[in-house]
């Protein structure tokens, strides 16, 4: 049979291969080739922490924002143009970043896929000093951009037309498998997903607020801002948390413990010192913390830059008569 006119000489076979819309990358393929670009990453951060341990350490709670910056060039320029839409892990599991027409991206719509993925990420993993913070940024800025990274993760999971995160929308991005070349096919996604984000957004915002209700009305507010505003303007001292806890033996006897964490910038012989002053100045200061039978104190020396952390910690727990004499057992 004879080819018909104007096909340029190609066969059926061709033809509906060129209009085959490119294939969106399997959940699991992302996911594994995420993991291995954070592995990648968080290797060579703790290799560069070699030699830059202390600096790392003084950056305090911005650590995870200076993470962010480190690993930028990473992402923004291995999955655009420059480097085939790829990272290494995304070439191993082989899959690429494109847009709907499958054209790699340029490095500045890299930058705004990576900025929006990865930015309310690291605005989540910032160790605060409740005490040194506005209060408008805890209790809402911070759960924003918690929400927004909370976002992404439910499109990428549930959203399995295209997979597409809040990051890929902003972009225009596909991730796609790098084998199957052409366009890809742009499926609406479904209102629904909307939908649910924004009940469960209210939910929430609703639950956020009657939890921080709930804690007010079982802890005394003003005596515990007192105290953790003593400790974190200790010298040294990043932040610090304080929380009751209760446990009971085996034979029924319930026990108290007042258990404060100080995340300490100071040196390492002085994590010992630390905590013990910490200690006593929480038994001078709260007339509370008698009513315990031990009170804890952790020290946590490290640095915690979102992508690779590391802590040296010191724990030391005393009775309060203990505490008192200065005497006990770590």
């Amino acid at each position: 049979m004879s080819e018909p006119p104007f096909s340029l000489g190609l066969t059926s076979e061709a033809l509906v291969s060129e209009v085959q819309p490119r294939i969106i990358a399997k959940l699991w393929r992302r996911v594994a080739a995420f993991l291995l670009d954070v592995l990648i990453l968080s290797i060579a951060i703790h290799l560069l922490a070699i030699f830059l341990y202390d600096q790392f350490v003084h950056l305090d709670a911005w650590g995870p924002l200076v993470g962010f910056a480190l690993v930028m060039p990473y992402f923004a320029l291995l999955n655009s143009n420059v480097f085939n839409g790829q990272t290494i892990g995304k070439a191993l599991l082989g899959v690429q970043v494109v847009d709907a027409h499958g054209n790699l991206l340029s490095p500045l719509r890299a930058s705004l896929r990576y900025l929006v993925l990865t930015f309310p990420m690291a605005c989540s993993n910032l160790e605060l000093p409740l005490t040194r913070v506005p209060g408008i940024f805890v209790h809402y800025v911070v759960p924003l951009f918690q929400a927004v990274a909370l976002v992404t993760l439910y499109l990428v999971i549930f959203n399995r037309a295209t997979r597409q995160g809040l990051h890929d929308l902003v972009a225009d991005s596909y991730v796609v498998r790098a084998d199957s070349p052409g366009e890809v096919k742009p499926y609406p996604i479904w209102k629904g997903h909307w939908a649910i984000l924004i009940v469960l957004a209210i939910g929430a915002y609703v639950g956020g607020n009657i939890f921080r209700h709930w804690i007010a009305s079982k802890v005394d507010m003003s005596q515990l801002t007192q105290d953790l505003r003593v400790i974190e303007n200790m010298p040294g001292v990043q932040s610090a948390g304080i929380v009751d806890q209760v446990s009971r033996s085996s034979n029924d006897t319930r026990t108290t413990a007042c258990v404060v964490t100080v995340r300490w910038t100071g040196r390492t012989e002085d994590m010992e010192s630390i905590a013990k002053t910490v200690g006593k100045k929480l038994i001078e200061i709260d007339s509370g913390t008698a009513k315990h039978d031990t009170l804890g104190v952790t020290v946590i020396r490290g640095y915690n830059l979102g992508i690779a952390s590391s802590y040296r910690t010191y724990r030391c727990n005393y009775t309060l008569e203990e505490w008192k004499k200065g005497t006990g057992t770590r």
